[in-house]
């Protein structure tokens, strides 16, 4: 992917919080409050047919529709990918893909669907750059909390604590 699309995507989530520790559902709460228009995540049983995300813009609020059984990253990171379309401003017609319009429509009042869009492939700029978004935001996820201090058994004290300071900040993990 090319550094223009890089530069575009982190001047879009530049400013974005994510909560700690990350909560998908949270981060749509947040986000929708932030862009005054509410955001909800809902797992569903979407058909094979279609891609294991999709977003639809209604009159009134969003809704992330995402297969339902996702757990962890992998569910992260497809809801952070319809997140993506949103943060970039990806409309598509709801009629454009027909399996989408009716899963959609079997849940939503068709009168209110402004789009859809679905993650399926990655050949249009607009799905490389709702996915550069995910991953842009998915790095940034604090997953572990590190603990300030540590109990640690059998005299390894010495040897886990010179570890800690290579690879972290510096400080002892067993404390003062």
């Amino acid at each position: 992917m090319s550094r223009s699309l890089r530069r575009a995507c982190a001047r879009l989530i530049r400013d974005l919080e994510l909560p700690t520790p990350f909560d998908l559902t949270r981060f749509c709460h947040d986000l929708g409050v932030r862009r005054g228009r509410p955001l909800t995540l809902m797992e569903v049983d979407l058909p094979t047919a279609l891609p294991c995300g999709m977003v639809a813009a209604l009159d009134d609020r969003d809704i992330i529709f995402i297969t339902a059984g996702l757990t962890g990253p992998h569910r992260d990171v497809v809801g952070l990918h319809e997140i993506g379309h949103l943060i970039a401003g990806h409309l598509a017609d709801p009629l454009a893909d027909p399996d989408a319009g009716r899963f959609v429509f079997k849940h939503l009042d068709p009168r209110l669907v402004r789009s859809i869009n679905g993650r399926s492939n990655y050949s249009t700029p607009e799905e490389q750059q709702a996915e550069m978004i995910a991953t842009m935001l998915f790095a940034r996820i604090a997953r572990f909390t590190a603990e300030t201090q540590w109990s640690i058994a059998g005299g390894a004290g010495g040897v886990v604590d010179r570890i800690s300071r290579s690879l972290g900040d510096g400080s002892s993990p067993g404390g003062p």
